[in-house]
């Protein structure tokens, strides 16, 4: 379908009305935009008078977006954030050459992708990642990138996205800590163990495990918290306590014997690891980030 510019509003009138619906004020939309208050004032009027409808109700100490005008605002958020994604999404492919842009987790950087990412780097040794890493899920962080990794509870909305694998969540310890307790992880042997937390607890914490595998406890049990799963792993390795275990991350630590499993108890996660990203990544051939998928995909499981 044909676009006229005469079916269009200006794009400078159309941005100002979006600020200002989602600032909620004139004053915060000129600023966001580098331009003047009354700049912004007469955009918007530009606007309604295009469409002979007021969009704003003018009134303090904050303006009033009507109905149809949230609606508006809505409709031009989401154009503009599909135009930027396109628009990023080329230049990264005329700029980058064979580079992908991968965003994920420091956990997930470190425990899952670090003992993997040498197969990957020997079948494609011209591929170059550029990893974005974060102490928070990528959803949640206004960064761009061509494919990500995030922890879940539901299929991300605002990407194409594929299910990677749920996990077994686990107890685990140091050899050196378990020297001197039970192996075994059994009701009753709970009142001398250091419990290391997550804090604040963004996955399964501790008392849910407990409840999920059934096994009695005691709120008063010793506990040790951490800011973040990377420093609460190395407290469970440097033997200061039990932690619970993500069986994906903790895999290759437990094959090297630098932690245990304690016990037979394990619970599976509510959420899933999911693959995401902005935009359809086959439609031009083989690429770099086509490859790149491709190889995350063959880690799914049912």
């Amino acid at each position: 379908m044909p676009i006229h510019h005469r079916q269009l509003p200006p794009f400078s009138a159309l941005l100002a009305f979006e600020a200002v619906a989602r600032l909620g004020s004139f004053t915060a939309a000129a600023k966001e935009l580098h331009v003047s208050q009354a700049a912004i004032s007469q955009k918007v009027r530009e606007l309604e008078t295009w469409m002979s409808a007021d969009l704003v109700v003018r009134q303090r100490p904050h303006p009033a977006i009507t109905e149809d005008g949230l609606k508006i605002a809505d409709s031009i958020r989401s154009g503009v954030t599909t135009i930027t994604r396109s628009l990023d999404a080329a230049k990264r492919r005329t700029s980058r050459g064979n580079r992908v842009a991968l965003a994920i987790t420091n956990t997930f950087a470190l425990y899952w992708l670090g003992p993997r990412i040498e197969s990957f780097y020997a079948a494609h040794p011209d591929i170059e990642l550029s990893l974005l890493t974060s102490d928070r899920e990528i959803t949640e962080s206004r960064i761009e990138f061509d494919l990500g990794v995030t922890f879940a509870t539901e299929t991300p909305q605002d990407y194409a996205a594929t299910r990677l694998f749920q996990t077994q969540v686990i107890a685990v310890a140091s050899p050196r800590y378990l020297q001197s307790r039970p192996a075994a992880l059994e009701p009753g042997q709970w009142d001398h163990d250091m419990l290391l937390h997550l804090s604040p607890e963004s996955w399964m914490d501790w008392p849910e495990w407990l409840n999920t595998v059934n096994l009695p406890h005691d709120e008063r049990l010793r506990a040790s918290y951490h800011s973040n799963y990377i420093t609460l792993m190395q407290a469970a390795l440097a033997g200061r306590g039990i932690a619970l275990g993500w069986r994906h991350l903790v895999d290759p630590i437990l094959q090297a014997g630098e932690l245990v499993k304690i016990g037979s108890h394990s619970a599976t996660s509510s959420g899933a690891y999911h693959l995401i990203w902005n935009e359809p990544v086959t439609e031009t051939g083989p690429n770099a980030v086509t490859t790149l998928r491709d190889w995350f995909l063959q880690f799914i499981e049912a």
